[in-house]
């Protein structure tokens, strides 16, 4: 039996919200030891005022292990910050709980079962002890097509070259973007559950050749996954949802140390918009 301690529970909790939503597809995303964790559903939290909160996730048919992660988006001074991300703890089989003082912000709200693909409908409950707001978020592709594009960083042909710190960069693996009409367009990649999950990196660059060893300059580029900071969260690196004009675009992936590994990028853009290739 998994070791559980016994509190009370603060009182007067008056409000109570209640979501419905459903694992399914690719929002079936599994816990964050999965990179498509990223893909579960997802709901803010909005406290209007310092209020404790009580959270409760729990399977309305299968009975898998569930958890809860919440994470600040907006709001709350730092050392009030400081207690988040928070956690549900231990999987357990059909329910999950967090309940804590939430500062006055934006909270978000992550339901997830532990392994991917376990499809079932859930329920989100959330009592405070002063007014609250819980919506679902949009997917992060909403309304766009999503491709995937394979490809492996390998020490054989020198495509292993870690980030420019190196002097190699340029040789890391490149794709050509082509867009027929301008359209939003987001990417993200993922180190294929690698669990080493190394730190990453996605360039992109205007004109859709190959960048020289000077031309890859993260100076040069247009668009930067966290801000040119390689990173290894839940889920990949990404560049967030950017309006692209028609044309040819160049990127690159890379990850921080030169490291063999298989890797997907997934590139959102609108139907019929995108062509993607490799480049030798």
């Amino acid at each position: 039996m998994a070791p559980f301690a016994l509190r009370t529970l603060p009182m007067g909790l008056r409000h109570a919200l209640h979501a419905k939503g459903r694992w399914h597809g690719i929002a079936a995303g599994g816990c964050q030891n999965y990179d498509s964790y990223i893909d579960n559903p997802r709901y803010l939290l909005t406290v209007a005022e310092p209020t404790d909160v009580l959270l409760e996730l729990q399977c309305l048919s299968d009975s898998f292990s569930l958890g809860l992660d919440v994470d600040v988006v907006d709001g709350g001074e730092t050392a009030q910050r400081n207690q988040f991300p928070l956690k549900s703890g231990t999987f357990r089989v059909g329910h999950a709980m967090v309940e804590a003082r939430f500062p006055k912000g934006k909270y978000s709200i992550v339901p997830a079962t532990f392994k991917p693909a376990q499809e079932a409908e859930f329920v989100i409950s959330a009592s405070s002890s002063a007014p609250i707001s819980l919506v679902a978020v949009d997917h992060e592709g909403r309304g766009l097509v999503r491709h995937l594009v394979k490809g492996a960083w390998r020490f054989s042909d020198g495509s292993a070259a870690g980030s420019p710190n190196g002097g190699r960069f340029a040789r890391n693996p490149h794709f050509r973007l082509t867009l027929s009409h301008q359209t939003d367009v987001l990417l993200r990649l993922q180190a294929n559950n690698n669990p080493a999950r190394p730190a990453m990196c996605i360039t992109v660059y205007e004109g859709g050749e190959r960048r020289s060893e000077s031309g890859a300059r993260f100076s040069n580029a247009m668009c930067v996954s966290n801000s040119g900071v390689y990173a290894n969260f839940p889920g990949g690196v990404h560049v967030p949802r950017t309006a692209l004009a028609a044309g040819s675009y160049s990127v690159i992936v890379s990850t921080f140390d030169p490291i063999e590994a298989e890797f997907t990028l997934i590139v959102y853009a609108a139907q019929g918009a995108l062509r993607v290739q490799t480049l030798a």
